[in-house]
């Protein structure tokens, strides 16, 4: 199976409860080719989860940004839901296992709690004064380098001066030398 996250939520989590659930839904050869999607609910007052399945394989499930108002069983809910749609199973086949009544509530939550879901850490943020300062380091380190071109340019330049030099006193001397021949 393959979890795409594009949330905060950490990818381990999700997909642990991903795989929680297509354990009890899908047989092992459908499931390896499955897609699940995680995204943001659409409104920004949007609760819990909601999902979409699509084909035979690809299934999106949108979770709200605000960490309180994911509830850990409806995410369990929305995933058996949408692998029931996978299965290819439409509202009017499902049974209470794909909706949110009977017993299996009761697995659900279990699930759910035996599982976490966590935020990503995200990373401290840069100030202004250590931006600039690594600006600064890499300007340091292209000075440095286009001295060295310099350096490299003023020497090869010398040498095709005296190259050029060395064949212009050639061409001297050899235009010297027939005159020296016809005037004998």
């Amino acid at each position: 199976m393959k979890i795409v996250n594009k949330t905060h939520y950490r990818t381990r989590d999700l997909r642990r409860f991903a795989v929680a659930v297509v354990r009890e839904e899908l047989p092992a050869p459908h499931a390896k080719h499955v897609t699940v999607t995680f995204k943001y609910t659409r409104g920004t007052r949007a609760n819990g989860s909601s999902g979409t399945a699509y084909g035979r394989y690809d299934c999106t499930v949108r979770l709200s940004r605000v960490p309180e108002k994911v509830r850990k069983d409806d995410l369990v809910h929305v995933l058996r839901h949408e692998f029931g749609h996978l299965k290819g199973l439409k509202h009017r086949d499902m049974s209470d296992r794909y909706r949110r009544r009977g017993t299996w509530t009761a697995r659900n939550k279990e699930i759910a709690e035996s599982l976490s879901l966590a935020v990503k850490l995200l990373a401290p943020k840069v100030t202004t004064n250590q931006r600039r300062s690594s600006r600064l380091t890499i300007a340091q380190e292209a000075v440095a380098r286009w001295q060295r071109k310099v350096k490299l340019a003023t020497t090869k330049l010398k040498l095709w001066q005296r190259k050029v030099r060395a064949l212009e006193r050639t061409l001297e001397q050899a235009a010297q030398e027939p005159q020296k021949e016809n005037d004998a």
